[in-house]
């Protein structure tokens, strides 16, 4: 799979189109644009990554006695 993402892009398969990403964009200006205009967007994934979190610890977690249980 690697291989063959390495010929298609090293190899003139593609075609060619406007390159994007030629402008270098610095931690501020990206930190500026989360916190003013994608401000609640932001907080909408950071408390649903805190519940998938929170999800994830108790659904891992193992009762203490579940293993005297077993034995």
């Amino acid at each position: 799979m690697g291989l063959v993402l390495v010929w298609m892009l090293g190899s003139d398969y593609t075609a060619a189109g406007p390159v994007m990403g030629t402008e270098v964009v610095g931690p501020k200006v990206v930190g500026q644009a989360l916190f003013t205009h994608y401000l609640l967007l932001v907080e909408v994934a950071a408390m649903l990554l805190l519940a998938a979190l929170v999800a994830a610890f108790h659904l891992g977690k193992r009762e203490p006695g579940a293993e005297e249980d077993k034995q």
